[in-house]
């Protein structure tokens, strides 16, 4: 899990999220009790303290203490958050031991280590040598689910994009419409390089199943199920099959007679169109066609909060800065 190479405190980093636990009451050493600048690094501007009720809800008859709004601290991080995009000055190759910039290596890590400003010194892997880039002109992100748009001023010189989301493999990127390669950089996020010109940076999450290899697989995994229809239907196997290389064995001596002669038959014609329409549908849901719907089930009936004036405020304010910062999430649904 690359999440897992960051300077963390010991017990924080799991398999699918962050967990910080805080003092049971907040004080002015809270800003003690968090890696705020790390956190600052990653694009996260708030976090939000809860306690046990708030993720379990528990019933009443079960005897534990209900869930108390009054609770709820929208904790700010003290520091500059890191944009959400943005260009990198100098970017050095990654080494071995996956350090985050300005990590010195000490663990366990510190609270609160010390990072380096990501604008200004960014490490990728698969560059060759340390490089520097401009970091002239504007640019806006759209982020819309699996899709990325960023659109850049042209420059005359090359720059070095770097997306703070979540780095995987099932990224593509185009640049003015021309496939580019994505960069893993500071370990957790995305690198693309912008050439002199540029305008336009596209990024789209493509998952293996649309993949050269996922769809190869996918056919082949039919056209084995089809062949064994047949070969149950048509009677080639006429004793049991011990073996798989038995089964290939029976039905390339039975299709090789038939080679001249084809007969698909009246239930062949169907199972063809239902399996070729089978992959035209996964195709259209896993490039994102069609709509994408996740659904979240609770552990036990959620009832809704109500929150006091104050803290609606809070909320407020932390949604109306969520396109440049984002509040601290403990799950991680999907690799982004």
């Amino acid at each position: 899990m690359r999440l897992g190479h960051l300077p963390w405190r010991d017990g924080t980093a799991t398999l699918h999220n962050l967990d910080f636990h805080l003092p049971a009451t907040i004080n002015a050493a809270i800003d003690q009790d968090m890696p705020w600048k790390l956190l600052a690094a990653l694009n996260v501007k708030y976090v939000m303290r809860v306690d046990r009720p708030f993720w379990f809800n528990p019933p009443p008859e079960s005897g534990e203490r209900p869930f108390d709004p009054e609770q709820m601290v929208l904790l700010e991080n003290p520091n500059p958050v890191t944009p959400r995009a943005f260009f990198a000055a100098t970017v050095t190759p990654a080494d071995e031991n996956m350090y985050f910039p300005g990590d010195n290596g000490t663990r366990p890590a510190p609270t609160d280590p010390q990072v380096d400003d990501l604008t200004v010194h960014s490490i990728a892997e698969g560059i060759g040598a340390e490089q520097h880039f401009s970091t002239i002109g504007t640019l806006a992100a759209a982020f819309d689910d699996d899709r990325i748009v960023v659109r850049v001023e042209p420059s005359a010189e090359p720059r070095f994009l770097v997306i703070n989301e979540m780095y995987h493999p099932s990224w593509r990127a185009w640049v003015d419409g021309a496939p580019s390669q994505i960069y893993p950089t500071n370990i957790v996020m995305r690198g693309v390089v912008v050439p002199p010109g540029a305008t336009t940076i596209e990024l789209r999450f493509a998952p293996f199943l649309v993949s050269g290899y996922g769809i190869a697989i996918m056919l082949v995994g039919i056209g084995l199920g089809v062949l064994g229809f047949f070969a149950l239907w048509r009677g080639w196997l006429d004793r049991p099959v011990d073996t798989v290389l038995t089964f290939f064995s029976s039905c390339y001596k039975q299709v090789s007679r038939h080679v001249r002669r084809p007969r698909v038959g009246r239930v062949g014609k169907p199972v063809l169109a239902v399996s070729a329409g089978v992959v035209l549908v996964v195709l259209l849901f896993e490039s994102n066609f069609l709509p994408t719907v996740q659904y979240v089930t609770p552990t036990s009936p959620y009832v809704p909060p109500t929150l006091t004036a104050d803290q609606a405020r809070m909320a407020a304010r932390c949604h109306g800065d969520s396109t440049d910062a984002g509040t601290a999430r403990t799950t991680d649904a999907r690799p982004r």
